[in-house]
């Protein structure tokens, strides 16, 4: 992603991490993958890919412990030869002797596989090949929503034909071809049914004029069939009333939770209205049409009071959706909780990349680093605190739990110490650890979903993304609606 991050101060970066194919020659040597084995066939879209704990042997030399591997994987055997050094993943594992990824195209080819392999300041590297599992097209049809039909909901139920000798189906729901064809089967949906269940309510379906991709898996003595269909999403338009109270923007700011929203027709002759008010723009564009409040109301409502209005700093987003002639049409806006909507390190006589924790106070051992926005990000264990040679305990700044909340936890990161602009989402698995989900977005479509998203993304370096390495890669995100909620 190309983004405006601004990057927290003190956050060391080194140098001299180059690409294994900037030098001006390298050798077959180094690690060997043995699982899963070479030339074996690959069924599934996310594989770990483990070579050991055995000192490599490198012709002509004597075993010499590995400094560092990395991991190119591609469709053909260019792409893993030549920069980026893998069309499907290329990443640097460390001295880590395994990796998982995600992604894998399952549809007959080969699958290329470099592991490089650091030894004595050289690189060397071994090559393997995979064959892919072919799936053939057949086994029951969809039969509702009409086949290239246009979706004007984003809850819908698909219905296919009961097949004979079925076994059991599957359906993928994605956002790309892709996304139903490798690694979980679908970015949206995708679950198992029975043989005696035809039917599956997909949610969440995002409505802007883009494709969907479904596919209909059925399994027919012991093997999978498949039939794949396109949707077209409805684009709604701009339009129809206009709120007029509160004022929205920046200058809006609620300091009540009890808010009441007032708008005008702005046209002759409105059918009805629907209000969304929610904590995301997502949560008011789809699904239920907002997470605090989502009603209809006729055209002679003009006016609705809403409580539970949470007062976090955060915004809070409004859709106001006005029928006309039959068709809906809507405008969003964007209001402010608090002290203008957001926090100021300075008005808590803090700075960008001070390190708080309110243990002082209710012995929460918890200790977090903040930045200019009003952010802050959560050192998940103890240990990732030692990562950073700059950071020490006795300048952690003593702070009361209600300054502590006012600054929001954010679990978006970036490696930075390597350049890398990919941004990744942090899941929680248990008390200290977690895994990273990468966000297979453009920074326009993260943006779209959330004007603040650079300013909540932190920096961290090649040991805490390594420390969360080792626990594997989740499945990639396409939305900031899955990223899960990050607190303690």
């Amino acid at each position: 992603m190309v983004n405006k991050l601004k990057v927290i101060a003190g956050i060391l970066v080194l140098v001299g991490l180059v690409a294994p194919g900037w030098t001006s020659a390298y050798e077959v040597g180094g690690g060997e993958i043995t699982s899963p084995t070479p030339g074996s066939v690959i069924s599934t879209g996310t594989i770990t890919f483990d070579w050991g704990t055995e000192c490599p042997v490198l012709e002509g030399l004597a075993c010499v412990s590995p400094e560092a591997y990395q991991v190119g994987v591609g469709t053909t055997q260019e792409s893993i030869a030549s920069e980026p050094w893998g069309d499907i993943s290329y990443i640097n594992v460390a001295q880590n002797t395994s990796v998982t990824i995600n992604g894998i195209p399952i549809d007959g080819n080969p699958i290329y596989v470099r592991l490089w392999t650091k030894v004595a300041g050289t690189w060397f590297y071994r090559d393997h090949i995979y064959s892919t599992k072919f799936y053939d097209v057949g086994g029951s049809e969809i039969t509702s929503p009409t086949i290239g039909s246009k979706l004007n909901t984003s809850t819908t139920t698909f219905i296919w034909q009961d097949y004979e000798s079925a076994e059991s189906y599957w359906l993928g729901v994605g956002t790309t071809r892709e996304a139903i064809s490798s690694g979980n089967w679908g970015d949206i949906y995708s679950k198992p049914h029975v043989a005696a269940i035809n039917s599956a309510t997909v949610d969440n379906i995002s409505l802007g004029g883009d494709t969907l991709y479904v596919r209909l898996w059925t399994k027919v003595a012991g093997t999978w069939f498949y039939r794949d269909y396109t949707y077209a999403t409805e684009v709604y338009r701009v339009g129809g009333g206009v709120i007029i109270s509160p004022v929205p923007g920046p200058g809006s700011i609620l300091e009540s939770s009890t808010v009441t929203f007032e708008w005008n027709a702005n046209s002759t002759s409105p059918e009805s209205y629907w209000l969304g008010v929610g904590t995301t723009r997502t949560s008011v564009s789809l699904g239920d049409w907002g997470d605090i409040y989502s009603k209809p109301h006729s055209s002679a409502i003009t006016s609705v009071t809403i409580d539970n209005i949470p007062l976090d700093g955060n915004p809070i987003y409004v859709r106001l959706w006005t029928k006309l002639a039959g068709d809906w049409f809507y405008r969003e806006y964007t209001y402010y909780t608090g002290t203008g909507g957001r926090v100021i390190p300075e008005d808590y006589g803090l700075t960008e990349g001070d390190i708080i924790s309110s243990h002082n106070y209710n012995q929460d051992p918890d200790i977090f680093i903040v930045n200019d926005w009003g952010y802050k990000r959560l050192f998940l264990n103890p240990v990732i605190f030692s990562f950073y040679g700059h950071l020490r305990y006795n300048n952690v700044k003593s702070i009361t739990p209600s300054v502590r909340d006012k600054f929001s936890t954010s679990g978006l990161f970036k490696n930075c110490e390597i350049g890398d602009e990919r941004v990744f989402a942090v899941e929680i698995l248990g008390e200290d650890s977690g895994k990273l989900h990468w966000l297979n977005m453009s920074g326009s479509e993260a943006i779209a979903e959330d004007p603040d998203f650079f300013n909540k993304v932190f920096c961290i370096n090649n040991n805490e993304f390594n420390w969360y390495a080792n626990n594997g890669f989740g499945t990639a995100y396409t939305s900031l609606s899955q990223i899960p909620s990050y607190s303690r």
